[in-house]
C-alpha cells in the first residue's frame, strides 16, 4: 500500500512540475522547432509560392493558443513567373503584413507529429 501511494504522489508531483514549467517558461524551449514547423506548412502547403516570416511567436500550451506578431506572407516572383510561363500562375498573389494573428485550438502534438495541421 505505501509502495502505490508513493508511486501516485511521485506522478502527481511530475505532472505538477511538467504544468508549472509549461506555464512559466510559456513553451520558450519550443519555439524555434514551432517556428519552423509553421514556416514548413506555409511553404508545403502553397507549393513553394509563399514563404511565412514573423517576429516573435508565442505558445500557450494550457489554452492552446498560438500567437505570431508582425507576420509577412511574400510570394516567391520567381517561382510565380514560372507558373506563368507553364500557364498555371494563380489568378491572384499576394503579399500581406499583419501584425498579430492568434490561433486557437493548437497544441503541441500538432507540430510534434508529422501529420498535417488543419
Amino acid at each position: 500500500m505505501k509502495k502505490i501511494i508513493s508511486i501516485i504522489l511521485l506522478a502527481l508531483l511530475v505532472f505538477s512540475g511538467g504544468i508549472y514549467y509549461l506555464t512559466c517558461r510559456k513553451l520558450d524551449d519550443f519555439n524555434p522547432m514551432i517556428k519552423k514547423k509553421v514556416q514548413a506548412l506555409v511553404y508545403d502547403g502553397s507549393a513553394g509560392l509563399y514563404r511565412v516570416e514573423f517576429d516573435s511567436l508565442h505558445a500557450d500550451v494550457i489554452n492552446s493558443t498560438l500567437v505570431l506578431s508582425n507576420v509577412r506572407l511574400i510570394a516567391d516572383t520567381v517561382l510565380a513567373a514560372k507558373l506563368d510561363s507553364l500557364g498555371k500562375k494563380p489568378v491572384d498573389i499576394f503579399n500581406i503584413s499583419i501584425a498579430s494573428i492568434a490561433i486557437d485550438g493548437i497544441n503541441i502534438n500538432d507540430f510534434s507529429s508529422g501529420k498535417k495541421v488543419d
